[in-house]
């Protein structure tokens, strides 16, 4: 399996690169933000997940390890291929996606193309379970909803309960309280500071 690559792009397609390792060009598809922001020359990092069919092999590229891990989530949605779950990561942070998972929120989730009503149910109920069993040891605490809520995003992306509980406790909520999103966005902010790993 393929961890991941590093080294410089030598081209750039419609939904993918090129990245040359050693003389050997490996074409990693990748969302639309990575393709935006590199060009030719460029020396990129991504983490990868190498998706085997019965007639090809596929390698898809990712900036952060978070994104990654919210690929291999969506994926094991049914019909939800790699595709589709490179479309919705492109569109929608993880620490969104999540939070729209746990929270039922298909609203967000539709503003993908490709997904409708019925698929952003099936992505909320299928990875719901999911998620949930992550952070079914998390006991709620006497702390406003959007704080409990942002924890337990945290633990569904794939950190551990104490430093989701470390990072939310990190952030200001300010008197007129800031939103499950915004806490959860800079609680994330915080981990990616200190460089903290999922675990």
């Amino acid at each position: 399996m393929i961890a991941h690559i590093h080294g410089p792009v030598t081209q750039c397609g419609s939904e993918w690169i090129v990245i040359d390792v050693s003389g050997v060009g490996y074409r990693v598809y990748v969302t639309q933000n990575v393709l935006q922001s590199v060009s030719p020359d460029n020396d990129l990092f991504l983490y990868t997940s190498l998706v085997v069919r019965e007639d090809s092999m596929t390698l898809y590229g990712f900036l952060s390890f978070i994104e990654l891990e919210m690929f291999l989530l969506l994926i094991r949605v049914s019909r939800v291929g790699p595709a589709l779950a490179m479309r919705i990561i492109g569109l929608i942070p993880p620490e969104k996606i999540a939070l729209a998972i746990i929270t039922g929120d298909e609203k967000e989730l539709v503003r993908v193309p490709g997904i409708g009503s019925k698929s952003a149910q099936r992505l909320i109920l299928e990875l719901g379970d999911i998620m949930k069993e992550r952070f079914r040891a998390c006991k709620a605490e006497r702390k406003p909803s959007s704080h409990n809520d942002a924890i337990l995003g945290l633990i569904a992306l794939g950190f551990s309960e104490d430093i989701s509980r470390n990072a939310v406790s990190q952030v200001f909520v300010s008197e007129t309280g800031d939103t499950t999103a915004e806490i959860l966005t800079q609680a994330l902010h915080i981990i990616r500071k200190k460089g903290t790993e999922v675990k």
